[in-house]
């Protein structure tokens, strides 16, 4: 999930049980906070938050993500 509002990036990031085994929601919020100019993220395995400044990259992210999905199955 990405929202922004006045340029502010707020990223959800959350991983089914069958799948938190081949998938790391703390990594991959951290990988799309950085692409929006933030400075990483937290929480757990299965369920991640983070932000950044830069909505004009939303879609970069999006694309990021979806490679990284692509490459764990």
């Amino acid at each position: 999930l990405v929202s922004s509002n006045q340029n502010k990036v707020s990223i959800i990031i959350g991983i089914t049980d069958d799948i938190v085994d081949k998938l790391d929601a703390r990594e991959l919020v951290t990988l799309a906070s950085k692409i929006v100019n933030g400075k990483g993220g937290g929480g757990r395995k299965d369920l991640a938050q983070a932000g950044g400044n830069d909505d004009s990259k939303i879609p970069q992210l999006f694309d990021c993500i979806r490679e990284e999905i692509i490459k764990s199955t």
